[in-house]
C-alpha cells in the first residue's frame, strides 16, 4: 500500500473507530469531505472486487444477413458460434439476447 493509500486507509479506519459522521469527522481534522467519501469507497471494495481495466461495456459482433427465402412466421432465429442453432417462435427480449451473448463468450 503506498503513502496516501495508508493515509487515508487510517483516517477510513479512525472514522469507524469514532463512530461519528464521515463530514463531522473530515471537519474536524481539516480533510476534504468529498476525498474522505472516495477512500471510504476504495477501500471498502477490497483488492479482489477492483474492476478489472477491460470491463467497461462490451460488444458482441452480430451479423444480419438478408434471407434467401421470405419468412412467413415471426420467430427468430439465433445460431450461435459454437453452431448451436435456437428457434423461437417469439423474439426475445434485448436482456435475453445479452445474457446469451454473455454465456456463451467463453464457450468455444
Amino acid at each position: 500500500m503506498n503513502k496516501k493509500a495508508e493515509f487515508w486507509s487510517a483516517h477510513v479506519a479512525a472514522v469507524k473507530q469514532e463512530a461519528i459522521s464521515t463530514s463531522a469527522y473530515a471537519k474536524q481534522h481539516g480533510l476534504s469531505v468529498k476525498s474522505l467519501y472516495r477512500w471510504q469507497r476504495v477501500l471498502h471494495s477490497g483488492p479482489g472486487i477492483t474492476k478489472p481495466a477491460s470491463a467497461g461495456p462490451s460488444f458482441v459482433a452480430v451479423r444480419v444477413a438478408t434471407p434467401t427465402v421470405a419468412a412467413v412466421s415471426s420467430g427468430c432465429t439465433v445460431i450461435v458460434s459454437s453452431g448451436l442453432r435456437i428457434d423461437m417462435a417469439t423474439l426475445p427480449t434485448p436482456q435475453w439476447l445479452a445474457a446469451l451473448a454473455y454465456a456463451v463468450q467463453g464457450v468455444h
